[in-house]
């Protein structure tokens, strides 16, 4: 009976239908954008010929998925303060006026779904770029001497080979919707 009461109070609450739209709208704004962009991130970086380049790249993308929601924010307080912070010092510099990204309620909703994108997109990514390590080069090749270019290669091999890994992908993501 005691747990059940904070169910019943939180349903109850005068403001449980703005919580539930504000909590999916968000949390599909968040879908919108946290879905694609892996997907084009893992294209651009397996078109990527230099593997040194590559291999940071991939390594500083997907570590944000490791690190803690606190640690995050404490990162974008250091990046985007007012007082001190790296993106308002270069406005600044270039002449223009500081933004309040971290006070201003008109920018909670972008830079909620800002830092969700950057902490997932480099994790997604590389099981996309896994996905891609299992295609068959000799498919690439033969797409080559018919005259295809990469963006052909991509369209018509890349993405109909993961299009598995993507619905999994998605799969997640969506039943990930209301954390």
């Amino acid at each position: 009976d005691g747990g059940f009461y904070h169910f019943l109070t939180f349903f109850n609450h005068p403001d449980f239908g703005i919580i539930m739209r504000n909590t999916l709208s968000l949390s599909l704004l968040k879908l919108l954008f946290a879905f694609p962009l892996p997907i084009v991130f893992a294209l651009a970086l397996n078109e990527m010929r230099g593997t040194k380049i590559k291999r940071i790249v991939q390594t500083v993308s997907y570590l944000p998925h490791f690190i803690s929601w606190v640690i995050v924010y404490g990162l974008a307080f250091t990046l985007l303060n007012t007082a001190s912070g790296v993106v308002n010092e270069v406005l600044y510099r270039l002449g223009y006026k500081k933004i309040e990204f971290l006070t201003q309620a008109s920018h909670f909703w972008p830079m909620a779904v800002v830092t969700d994108v950057w902490k997932e997109l480099g994790w997604w990514s590389i099981i996309l770029l896994a996905a891609m390590t299992g295609i068959d080069p000799s498919q690439y090749e033969s797409a080559r001497v018919d005259g295809a270019s990469r963006l052909k290669c991509i369209w018509h091999i890349t993405l109909p080979n993961i299009k598995g890994t993507m619905a999994v992908v998605l799969i997640l993501s969506i039943g990930a919707l209301m954390s």
